[in-house]
């Protein structure tokens, strides 16, 4: 179900309606409304306390129809557009663009607008998916720094591979750099959205 303005639906055409035409027109047109259609159904049946059913199935209806084209949207997706688009957004999202800026500089650069729009509607997920996984190649960062440690320390001992300990113990120190730079940026973008600046 699409999530925009507009449906060619209102309160008196609802309430027009029998309890038993309600129900039928409600399961066979149910999930072909928009969300501002679809609402005002779901209030009309509510009100009248009938049609609970109806309203799980055509929920669910959406819910899977919703999980399906995700699915196509990212098969579809050409993976390195995919990557270097939502890199883009959340770039925006960080600089303070507004979600219609960031919607409109995705379909710039080619994305088409309903990608673009469920991108949009993703962001506050990925980045806070982004961000939990800056932490934990943080943590891997540090543990690769105390493996170097352990292993240069053995090293020393035995008098043999130095250069190995080092090359771990640089490794360490390189994700730890790059992981704290992914988690400050990838913050930033959770707070905005945490502070509701859409």
């Amino acid at each position: 179900m699409p999530f925009e303005i507009g449906a060619g639906n209102n309160k008196d055409a609802y309430r027009n309606m029998g309890d038993e035409e309600l129900l039928i027109f409600a399961k066979e047109e149910g999930t072909k409304l928009m969300v501002a259609g679809y609402e005002i159904l779901k209030e009309e049946l509510n009100r009248r306390h009938i049609g609970v059913e109806i309203i799980e199935q055509i929920e669910h209806s959406i819910m899977l129809e919703y999980a399906l084209k995700q699915k196509k949207f990212e098969e579809d997706f050409n993976k390195e557009l995919f990557i270097s688009s939502v890199e883009y957004a959340l770039n925006e999202k960080k600089n303070g663009k507004s979600q219609y800026e960031i919607y409109v500089g995705l379909v710039e650069r080619g994305i088409e607008e309903p990608y673009a729009n469920h991108m949009i509607n993703q962001l506050d997920e990925w980045a806070e998916s982004l961000h939990k996984d800056a932490s934990l190649d943080l943590q891997a960062g540090i543990g690769t720094l105390v493996l170097g440690f352990v292993v240069l320390y053995i090293t020393l001992k035995i008098e043999r591979f130095e250069i190995g300990a080092v090359l771990i113990i640089l490794i360490g120190i390189l994700k730890i750099i790059s992981s704290l730079d992914k988690k400050k940026k990838y913050r930033k973008i959770v707070e905005r959205f945490q502070h509701g600046q859409q």
